[in-house]
């Protein structure tokens, strides 16, 4: 009797740590192969005009606040981990990234662009007022010559942005301060 009560918790005990080894497996972080595995199998056909929704932007956030979180020793698959948790499909993601980063971008250099033409508006100014005071006609033909310069570069700016670009960068700004916690960069 004492043997098989022995026997009965012996393979209660068995199975009990074989179902936890089982449990830890399914939880245990995934391999990089088994991820990049998921990405090849996934399937995303992104919008033709290049728009991100709301919802995409949303996602977005979530994946970045939770790949901040689980970086450890492997940063670089961190997002693809994160959306593998969030259930986010990894090529729309992959898709997603770019958007944000195309729009970030354009933001960047809009902004860089009104700078620049700024401060040459602030020159054009000078050269004018530097014109009208000139006397020698030698130093007077220079300043035209910059003046024509000038307002070459000004008209040269850059091309304007597309409408999927735009309304990206509308899109992204909205949520700028959701993405700078979800980065680390501002506290909630």
């Amino acid at each position: 009797m004492a043997r098989s009560a022995f026997l009965a918790l012996f393979l209660v005990a068995a199975l009990i740590v074989a179902g936890c080894k089982d449990k830890e497996e399914k939880s245990a972080p995934r391999g990089t192969a088994s991820l990049m595995e998921e990405v090849a199998k996934a399937e995303y056909r992104p919008p033709a005009d290049g728009r991100l929704t709301e919802r995409q932007v949303e996602m977005y956030v979530e994946v970045e606040a939770r790949s901040r979180k689980i970086q450890g020793n492997d940063p670089a698959t961190a997002d693809l981990r994160a959306a593998h948790e969030l259930g986010v499909n990894p090529k729309e993601l992959l898709w997603v990234q770019d958007r944000v980063r195309e729009a970030e971008s354009a933001g960047a250099g809009a902004i860089l662009d009104s700078k620049i033409q700024e401060s040459r508006l602030r020159v054009l100014r000078f050269l004018e007022e530097e014109r009208k005071k000139a006397v020698d006609p030698g130093r007077r033909a220079e300043i035209d010559r910059q003046i024509g310069e000038l307002r070459g570069l000004m008209k040269g700016s850059r091309p304007s942005l597309g409408p999927g670009v735009r309304h990206n960068a509308a899109l992204i700004a909205k949520h700028r301060d959701d993405l700078e916690r979800a980065r680390g960069g501002k506290e909630g």
